[in-house]
């Protein structure tokens, strides 16, 4: 607990520095944000730090509660870490006494309406923080209620009425109102009321909610459209999201409400360019419990989850990016993450729409593999780690915008809307932004059904500021993750497919059954020829010139992939409620002493049944020369393959797998495509071409356009 100082030379002095002789401010900023257990631990040591501890508001306020739930032992601590305004504390004691977890469990009458009291409270306090960005409480009780009287949420819900007459708040009156049009017998008059009074406090959610119920529903003549929009204008300045989503809408339909063109295209723009990518792919990286192949999975079955219960499009992608989110921020367990995704379900189901996801179906779903407590303490979690912040811009919500401008009809928006879901599924997707992926998708559905001269109109290049060039290479990316390489396969040659089957459906028109074209045509109607593959001519400019998305076909993959089985596989469950991670591939699975691979601890619940195995079409059984481009950071600044030295080295991936290095080998400097035999190329990026290769490797795929050319 000693300090040592040294002079400049480095030469030790006889003096030391405690920690106690510190002045404070440096303590309190080193002990910020320790988690709870560490903080009391450093409490006990000396008495010094003890009051020192005690006594600090900003200790207390930024202390972490991660992993820890409120029981009886730990329950001053709560208390006064939420007394200091600290979210995660509050979070947790508002719905451990809202679904009486963790507490001592009561009954009767009188102990739940005090439960719904103190819950309240603590609601009421979350809404008071000054980060919290948008009222979020009301969706732990919004209806359905129980019928027999004794419903904890309802005696919030009155408890948050009588907070409200005692004192002003921002956005409890939101709370209240959003409840209060949710229940049968809806009361507009007095949502209308208290979210009037919300909005003249300042609240941008009260504000834009009442513009909703002022507007929605009606058809309004040339002046009252003209009013409608400068009201929505005049909310969007408070920074609400869903505000900007509708009035970028309302300017791709070109209802400009008394402003110049430019102006409505420059905001469009200005809301597309400021979307930045999840990099979600970054994480699992880096994650020594979980990969992008259980993350495909857990998407799969939420997928197949939302067609069951019907949910919205908006309703998965709003999931999977709190799944996201949450993974970039915090570690778990592989045998939690099925809890995190169902957890996530219920919190997004509950915010977005009237059909909700219960607890209990929650429970249900997952085959009983996680209790009705380990639901509610998940959700706990993943409240307080994103601060109740649920909604963000979505690829959904990017579509419907570029969807307006393109004027797609329904079957073409589907198919958007198709592809976009199934982008959801490939975690390396995630470096691109949700406009990007949305703008691309809109470009290859256009190119699928209608196969346009101009499938990429100047109009919606002036509105979103992407051209075709900008986002050939996110298309030629997606064309081939989601079409070219196909779906995980289990040990039956049964397919993942719940995207494709929700999309088969007639109400999406069976866009899941169109015919995908294949990389050869798509190369024709984007502009890029064979020259631009072998990198001799460049007709188009990609964001970083050198890299080219290029897959080998279809039927020649699914033949590689027959040919070089190998005995790994993923365990799930694709038709009934639980899931289970086992073996996705060699680079992913954990090989135990005895063998065999485990994902879970054996005391764990298995989340599936033995017979549902899946084996995932990993890109390593391809015989064809590429690099994969699961780790492509746009930004090209990290090399996340095998890095070069200072010499001048030239790297080659042969078809074989092997990698060669011209400095152990002279004989790879040449390419011989005209003498290859059974498809094993190598691709070589040289010094004259490929400068950038020399500091990082570009993990893209390459195509063997050599053998068609020689066969030609």
């Amino acid at each position: 607990m000693q300090l040592r100082s040294q002079c400049r030379t480095g030469r030790k002095m006889s003096n030391h520095v405690s920690l106690c002789q510190l002045p404070e401010e440096v303590m309190t900023y080193m002990l910020k944000g320790l988690h709870i257990k560490d903080l009391l631990n450093m409490s006990s040591v000396h008495p010094y730090y003890h009051d020192n501890i005690e006594n600090n508001k900003s200790l207390w306020k930024n202390v972490s509660f991660n992993d820890t739930w409120p029981c009886v032992p730990n329950l001053r601590h709560f208390e006064k870490a939420a007394g200091m305004g600290n979210i995660a504390a509050l979070v947790k004691l508002a719905l451990a006494y809202l679904y009486r977890e963790g507490l001592p469990e009561n009954t009767d009458v009188t102990s739940v309406a005090q439960s719904g009291r103190i819950t309240a409270t603590f609601f009421g306090k979350i809404e008071e923080l000054p980060f919290v960005a948008e009222p979020f409480t009301w969706l732990f009780i919004r209806p359905p209620w129980s019928v027999s009287g004794t419903c904890c949420k309802e005696f919030v819900f009155n408890s948050m009425k009588d907070h409200l007459q005692q004192k002003t708040y921002i956005n409890i009156g939101v709370c209240i109102a959003k409840t209060m049009l949710l229940l049968e017998e809806c009361d507009k008059t007095g949502a209308m009321e208290h979210l009037q009074g919300a909005a003249e406090l300042g609240s941008d959610a009260g504000s834009f909610v009442q513009w909703q119920l002022q507007h929605t529903d009606k058809v309004p003549d040339r002046a009252n459209e003209l009013e409608m929009l400068r009201q929505l204008r005049k909310v969007t300045r408070t920074g609400n999201l869903d505000a900007k989503l509708s009035l970028c809408k309302y300017y791709a339909s070109g209802k400009y409400g008394g402003i110049s063109r430019n102006q409505a295209t420059a905001f469009v723009k200005d809301f597309i360019f400021s979307l930045s990518p999840s990099n979600v792919y970054e994480s699992l990286q880096a994650n020594t419990e979980l990969t992008s192949s259980m993350r495909y999975i857990l998407i799969d079955w939420l997928a197949e989850v939302a067609s069951v219960k019907e949910f919205s499009s908006q309703t998965l992608h709003l999931s999977v990016s709190v799944i996201d989110r949450y993974l970039k921020l915090h570690e778990i367990p592989r045998h939690q993450l099925q809890l995190l995704g169902v957890a996530a379900m219920v919190l997004c189901s509950r915010f977005l729409g009237k059909d909700i996801m219960t607890i209990r179906e929650a429970v249900w779903l997952t085959d009983n593999a996680y209790k009705y407590s380990e639901v509610v303490r998940m959700m706990g979690e993943v409240t307080a780690t994103l601060k109740g912040n649920f909604r963000v811009p979505t690829i959904l919500d990017c579509v419907e915008i570029v969807s307006v401008l393109a004027s797609l009809n329904r079957k073409t928006s589907c198919l958007a809307e198709y592809i976009c879901e199934l982008s959801l599924l490939q975690a390396e997707m995630s470096q691109y932004s949700p406009a990007e992926i949305a703008a691309s998708a809109v470009l290859l559905a256009n190119l699928l059904v209608n196969q346009k001269d101009q499938p990429w109109p100047r109009e919606i290049s002036e509105f979103t500021g992407f051209s075709v060039e900008d986002l050939s290479r996110c298309t030629f990316h997606i064309h081939e993750k989601c079409f070219l390489e196909g779906s995980m396969v289990d040990h039956r040659d049964m397919t993942l497919q719940s995207v494709k089957q929700r999309y088969s459906d007639e109400r999406f028109h069976k866009v899941g059954d169109v015919e995908i074209m294949c990389y050869d045509e798509l190369c024709l109607l984007l502009g890029v020829t064979d020259q631009v593959v072998q990198g001799f001519d460049v007709r188009i400019k990609f964001k970083n010139e050198d890299e080219l998305i290029v897959s080998p076909t279809k039927k020649r993959r699914k033949r590689t992939i027959e040919k070089n089985k190998k005995e790994v596989s993923l365990c799930m469950t694709s038709t009934s409620p639980a899931i289970d991670y086992a073996h996705p591939g060699s680079d992913d699975v954990e090989h135990n002493d005895d063998g065999s691979h485990q994902f879970r601890d054996e005391k764990q619940i298995s989340m599936a049944t033995d017979a549902d195995m899946v084996k995932p079409t990993y890109r390593q059984h391809s015989q064809f020369t590429y690099m994969t481009s699961s780790h492509y950071h746009s930004n090209s600044e990290k090399n996340y393959g095998r890095e070069t030295d200072s010499s001048n080295r030239e790297y080659s991936y042969t078809a074989t797998g092997q990698y060669t290095d011209s400095n152990a080998s002279e004989s790879s400097d040449k390419m011989d495509t005209n003498t290859s035999k059974n498809s094993e190329i190598e691709v070589r990026f040289g010094k004259s071409s490929l400068k950038k290769l020399r500091s990082s490797v570009k993990h893209m795929t390459v195509k063997n356009m050599a053998k068609r050319k020689f066969r030609k």
